[in-house]
């Protein structure tokens, strides 16, 4: 700004001169150090935001797009959940909540969960999107599982589409695995396995795996069948799940 007038020329240098001092001097560069930190602080948080939007979006296409190829469109519903609910229903991933883990490629770990009252378990797979494997496994697991209905089927009731690889949530199982149960250090909690339990839970997996096959207008083929994959509830009913 420039002007003939001497008095502006004394004003605008009398002005540099406090912004010289203040950002110079003591005062000014907590107030600059504040600023800049506060607004990294809402950078953060603005990208965690974008990133969070756009994990949803990658995640909710996925799911769909199998869910609807495998089901001739029609709508199954289920909860989606927030990263921090997960979080706080499973204690931050308290290892003490574990009910079960992969025992083959290590994909996965189910976690004891409370939510609304209710105990859940919460399928959270290990890795992240550069890991073919566990993200399809997952992908796998939401669109099938999504459909069933079936007593010795897990039922899935939602999942978490803000991580990397979605977050599964299902009915409780607090008994572990049929591995856990034959194979695994023996727990206090566990039953032994006399051979009338042995029959029940081979003709209520033959139920599920028929029910698969002739349940649907296009057969499901399970394929990753495992002594991993049979879960019981407290009832010692045998489930069926990872597709």
């Amino acid at each position: 700004y420039l002007s003939r007038n001497g008095n502006h020329y004394k004003r605008i240098n009398s002005t540099l001169s406090h912004v010289d001092f203040f950002l110079s001097s003591n005062v000014g560069y907590p107030w600059l150090t504040r600023g800049g930190l506060l607004m990294g602080s809402i950078m953060r948080k603005f990208k965690d935001r974008t990133d969070k939007r756009a994990l949803i979006m990658r995640n909710g296409a996925s799911v769909l797009k199998e869910l609807i190829a495998s089901s001739n469109g029609k709508y199954y519903p289920y909860r989606i959940f927030s990263a921090q609910e997960i979080k706080l229903a499973t204690n931050n991933y308290d290892q003490k909540n574990v009910i079960a883990k992969d025992t083959s490629y290590n994909l996965y770990t189910m976690y004891k969960g409370f939510w609304q009252e209710s105990l859940i378990s919460v399928l959270q797979f290990h890795g992240h999107q550069c890991r073919p494997r566990a993200y399809e496994s997952c992908i796998t697991n939401v669109t099938y599982a999504a459909q069933m209905s079936h007593n010795h089927i897990l039922k899935l009731i939602g999942c978490c589409l803000e991580t990397p690889i979605p977050i599964l949530v299902f009915e409780f199982v607090q008994y572990g695995t049929l591995w856990d149960r034959i194979l695994g250090a023996p727990q206090p909690h566990f039953e032994p396995l006399l051979l009338k339990h042995r029959l029940k839970i081979a003709m209520d997996i033959v139920h599920a795996l028929a029910y698969l096959h002739f349940g649907f207008p296009r057969p499901i083929v399970f394929r990753n069948f495992k002594t991993s994959c049979i879960l019981f509830n407290e009832e010692n009913v045998a489930k069926l799940f990872d597709f």
